[in-house]
């Protein structure tokens, strides 16, 4: 699926005009369309995605697994911490605050990490 049809399935779930969307992100009429053959500037995608009220993810329809306590992604993660001891203060702080968050955030947080680590070994 492209990104305008990403964007279609989402507003018309929330019965949500696309002409109305547009008017609201203050893009010109047609620029989502065009999306059917161009990568929307990532700013654009976040302004669509707070309108309608969703994450860049859920824009996109991916979503993570039901229950990321069984994932091994993050099951590996929190093995991995365990298993250290030596956590710098920013790491410290990084993990207070990830234990904060609700087990989609976490795995939002994860795929990111995952994501950058990739970037950089490329």
């Amino acid at each position: 699926m492209n990104y305008a049809q990403c964007v279609r399935a989402v507003c018309n779930s929330k019965n949500y005009p696309i002409t109305k969307l547009e008017h609201a992100c203050g893009f010109t009429q047609g620029t989502i369309h065009r999306w059917n053959r161009t990568i929307p500037q990532i700013d654009k995608f976040e302004k669509v995605a707070d309108i309608l009220g969703c994450s860049i993810d859920e824009l996109c329809g991916r979503e993570p697994p039901e229950d990321p306590h069984d994932d091994a992604l993050i099951t590996g993660f929190m093995e991995e911490l365990r298993a250290k001891s030596d956590f710098s203060d920013d790491e410290k702080m990084i993990i207070e605050k990830f234990r904060t968050l609700s087990d989609a955030d976490k795995y939002s947080v994860l795929m990111t990490i995952m994501r950058l680590e990739s970037k950089k070994e490329d």
